[in-house]
């Protein structure tokens, strides 16, 4: 913490905080203890006072606090220790204190004592917000930093306040109650998380609950999306790594299927038995240039899906997609049934529609997308800008004359809001929706799903903060299940499109039609009641 940013912000993974209280199970033992923790690559320890009332502590930390007082431990003492431990130590060390101790010693002279004592953070958990102005004062004149925290029911413009004021880094508390170990954490963790980092360029730490190595390694994206995901890696990285091993982090980390443009197929096959052990889906290449026996060599090989690059030369954006994958497309259907993907310069509306219609099973954008968020005057405005082009409404910014003829004819002009919209523009698309707001419950077209993703009931809070408006859910909703599921998380309506489409388009007869609808209606309607 003599800058914590030195710690948390400059570091390429994240870092460790552990905590424990100050005597107990004496005061040598703790003073070990720091030792020890410092000795593992501990990058900042949190040192708790003990406290005779510590409300926002679970069972197990009140325990240690109640046995280190019935053992005399008192301020005095653990400032002894550390002025003897502290200059032992290459980490910073931040206590933990509630703040009745410190009012008692009185502000100033409390931060004093332990800025002497080599003291370089604390972290009060019971005073709001309101009640920091001394404090902050006081532990900026002698450069402590004083940590705030802020929780999953914290308003928004409250946690902004919070994270404006907090010094060193922000403390997210991970779950409403107290602390104490945890089977899981929350998966509305990296929701909470994203929200604050895009209020502030300064460090996160989460606490609250953490208490296994699985919980410390789940920062992935991936238990949070509907759709799988799939890595485009060159074949070097995946050497360097060992290609056994490089297969198994990937599994672990929920990515379902691999890219590796530039390894021959002659040399695919310990990739293709790595990646079918672990389950990855390795996808393979057929260009232009690719003669037919070779292509369909390279498409029985492959799982998932074929790539058809559709043209000959490097990724880009491109005018035109060239008449020749039409053809392509022709000749891979016949040599498998596999699904088609075309990439390579497919970078516009009018690309995708065009391959598509010439049979396409699916398109990859790439270039497009990675030039909108890279070229983006900011991340906002980057996410901003991909999501005009992935979401298949109209921009916010381009509805008012929508809006003023739809009002005119009393025509309420519903607007929808995905899982990447930032809150920012969430927020003013809810101000601006009539009758409902529409939330897009998954990233991608629409079309039947397997599952709703966790993530749609923390999305379901986040608009309900922000409005009293109904919410509807849709795409993907396709079972009674789903809709259950949606109204138990707060959804006040949803929206079954593809699964009704789907029965109604390949019924045997209209009648057939007509009946499974019916049934089908009746199902989703008993899963309200």
């Amino acid at each position: 913490m003599a800058g914590a940013a030195q710690f948390l912000g400059y570091q390429p993974e994240v870092v460790l905080i552990p905590y424990i209280t100050a005597g107990d199970p004496d005061l040598p033992t703790t003073a070990e203890a720091l030792k020890v923790l410092d000795s593992c690559g501990s990058d900042i320890i949190e040192l708790c006072l003990p406290y005779s009332d510590p409300l926002a502590d679970g069972p197990v930390i009140q325990a240690a606090a109640t046995r280190s007082l019935a053992r005399g431990t008192n301020f005095d003492a653990v400032i002894s220790m550390l002025r003897e431990v502290l200059p032992q130590l290459s980490c910073p060390v931040s206590l933990f204190s509630y703040y009745n101790p410190i009012l008692k010693r009185g502000i100033g002279k409390f931060m004093t004592i332990i800025k002497d004592a080599g003291v370089q953070g604390l972290v009060v958990p019971d005073v709001p917000l309101e009640e920091t102005e001394i404090l902050r004062m006081e532990s900026s004149k002698n450069n402590i930093e004083l940590v705030l925290l802020t929780t999953p029911t914290t308003p928004t413009d409250r946690m902004k306040s919070i994270v404006s004021a907090s010094e060193g880094f922000v403390y997210l508390v991970s779950s409403v109650g107290v602390t104490g170990t945890r089977i899981d954490v929350s998966a509305r963790v990296q929701t909470l998380l994203q929200d604050i980092k895009q209020a502030t360029s300064k460090p996160v730490a989460v606490g609250f609950g953490i208490s296994k190595p699985e919980h410390v390694k789940q920062r992935c994206v991936l238990p949070q999306l509907s759709c799988p995901v799939s890595l485009f890696s060159y074949y070097i990285p995946i050497l360097k790594r060992g290609i056994g091993k490089f297969m198994t982090i990937i599994k672990d980390a929920g990515v379902q299927g691999l890219v590796v443009p530039d390894v021959p197929l002659e040399e695919t096959e310990i990739l293709r038995m790595e990646s079918s052990k672990n389950n990855i889906e390795l996808v393979l290449l057929t260009t232009p240039t690719t003669p037919t026996d070779r292509m369909k060599s390279i498409v029985s090989a492959l799982e998932g899906f074929v790539y058809l690059v559709s043209f000959v030369g490097v990724t880009g954006t491109r005018t035109d997609v060239s008449a020749r994958v039409q053809t392509m497309l022709q000749d891979i259907k016949q040599a498998t049934s596999k699904p088609v993907a075309v990439g390579f310069g497919i970078s516009k509306p009018e690309h995708v529609k065009q391959v598509a219609e010439w049979g396409a099973d699916g398109v990859i954008v790439g270039s497009a997308m990675v030039k909108l968020l890279g070229e983006a005057k900011s991340p906002e405005e980057g996410l901003k800008e991909l999501e005009r082009l992935v979401v298949p409404d109209v921009p916010l910014e381009d509805i008012e004359i929508l809006r003023m003829e739809s009002s005119k004819n009393n025509i309420e002009l519903v607007l929808l809001t995905t899982p990447t919209t930032p809150t920012d523009r969430m927020q003013s698309i809810v101000s601006a929706s009539e009758g409902f707001v529409y939330l897009v419950s998954s990233v991608g077209v629409t079309g039947t799903r397997t599952d709703v993703s966790a993530r749609v009931q923390t999305l379901l809070q986040h608009i309900k903060q922000a409005t009293s408006k109904p919410v509807a859910v849709g795409f993907g909703i396709s079972k009674p299940e789903h809709v259950k599921q949606v109204a138990e998380w707060g959804a006040d309506g949803v929206i079954v499109g593809s699964a009704m489409v789907k029965l109604l388009g390949e019924a045997k007869s209209l009648e057939e039609g007509l009946k499974e609808l019916k049934t089908f209606t009746k199902s989703l309607k008993a899963a309200l009641n």
